[in-house]
């Protein structure tokens, strides 16, 4: 397991903040959110179309309209975390990077 461990010091030399990241949990999230997307991608749905008439068949329409609506955000907001955490690994890791390197 790695971890990276961030510090912000004051300059009394006391931690003001710390943020801990687990960079093999978090490849471990990313991983899934990717399948997670992959398996939206490949079920999604078309909107069913009912014949007939009245509130009922409308309502029937709007569902499947409505649902069809929320696959596609839950895709991009799958899209956009998973970018998210990819930038914030990367960042993570090059950061310890840079550090290790001027301790050196």
């Amino acid at each position: 397991m790695r971890r990276i461990n961030i510090c912000s010091r004051l300059q009394g030399g006391g931690i003001l903040s710390e943020i801990k990241i687990d960079v093999d949990s978090l490849e471990s999230g990313i991983s899934n959110l990717k399948e997670l997307k992959s398996k939206i991608s490949t079920n999604k749905s078309n909107a069913p179309t009912v014949v007939g008439g009245g509130s009922t068949v409308v309502n029937i329409e709007k569902i499947g309209i409505d649902f069809k609506n929320i696959e596609d955000k839950m895709e991009v907001l799958l899209q956009n975390t998973i970018s998210l955490l990819n930038n914030i690994k990367s960042s993570y890791v090059s950061s310890d990077y840079n550090a290790a390197k001027t301790i050196k």
